[in-house]
């Protein structure tokens, strides 16, 4: 084979990957996790949690929610956002913070 063919090839195939990636990326599903479900081995994982909004604290940059369903679980947001009271749908990141277990968000989506 010449060079001509296994650039085209090679370039094809990283494509062909690429839009596979994309594809799967854009179907995936998360799961919908129960607060009183999460434990030590969702830490570091994605999840999606569904309750309502109790509360809503702005502190510098920071956004601070506690959303609860049957309990409550405190969910960070890096940024200053606008949330307004009610049932959202919360995807993020498990983590422990002092002992107690929250989720960055990834994304909010008010119900």
């Amino acid at each position: 084979m010449d060079d001509n063919t296994l650039l085209t090839i090679a370039l094809a195939s990283a494509m062909i990957g690429l839009v596979a990636l994309f594809v799967m990326m854009y179907f995936a599903v998360i799961p919908e996790t129960p607060i009183q479900q999460i434990n030590d081995s969702d830490i570091g994982q994605k999840i999606s949690v569904t309750g309502e909004i109790k509360s809503v604290r702005q502190s510098n940059s920071t956004t601070f929610i506690k959303i609860e369903q049957a309990c409550e679980l405190d969910v960070v947001v890096f940024d200053k956002i606008n949330v307004t009271k009610g049932n959202a749908r919360i995807i993020g990141v498990v983590q422990e913070y002092q002992g107690k277990k929250e989720l960055i968000a990834d994304s909010i989506t008010i119900k």
